[in-house]
């Protein structure tokens, strides 16, 4: 009995051991990493945003879903960057283990295509204290005829007065960001 006492406290103690051995995993502030994603966004720090995701960008908007390398995203944020735009946190709800946010984002492209700033509600998840995976709800904001006619107008003003500009809408590049510009300036004063 007693052999069999000493095993039993031999191996609890051992796996004391064991598991105070195990690295600790603080848990960080979900609504903190959601805010200082923002504001990396913000400063395009694309630096500090490959830091906050966890190993790829999740995104999915409705039937969209995509899955791009931290340096994919970077490159993407370089041409979003050129735009100087600004987010701005309206809301923001910690919801089973998820983080649900309301954003406004503003710069040149959505204020010539939107008239106004484009507000979205996001879902953010998170993986071993990451971002994971962002999922834009659905827009608050949004005049989709607007943005629509907007942009088939600026189209059809570059093909006919700026034909080397033609293309910059695909061109998801800091030159095709710059192009973009461009043609925005130069169709407003026209």
């Amino acid at each position: 009995m007693s052999k069999c006492l000493s095993l039993i406290l031999t191996l609890i103690l051992g796996s004391v051991i064991i598991s105070s051995c195990q690295p600790y995993k603080k848990q960080v502030d979900k609504s903190q990493l959601v805010t200082a994603y923002y504001e990396a966004l913000n400063d395009s720090d694309f630096a500090e945003l490959g830091n906050l995701y966890f190993d790829s960008v999740r995104v999915s908007e409705g039937d969209y879903h995509s899955v791009y390398t931290i340096e994919e995203y970077q490159n993407w944020l370089s041409w979003d960057s050129v735009f100087h735009p600004t987010y701005e946190i309206i809301e923001m709800t910690e919801i089973n283990e998820a983080i649900e946010v309301t954003v406004s984002k503003s710069d040149i492209r959505v204020l010539f295509l939107n008239e106004m700033p484009l507000t979205t509600k996001h879902r953010i998840t998170f993986k071993e204290n990451k971002i994971h995976k962002s999922e834009v709800l659905h827009y608050v904001t949004m005049d989709d005829k607007k943005w629509s006619s907007n942009r088939a107008e600026l189209v059809s003003w570059v093909q006919e007065n700026m034909p080397e500009l033609d293309g910059f809408l695909i061109d998801q590049t800091k030159q095709g960001a710059l192009d973009y510009i461009r043609a925005i300036e130069s169709y407003q004063n026209k």
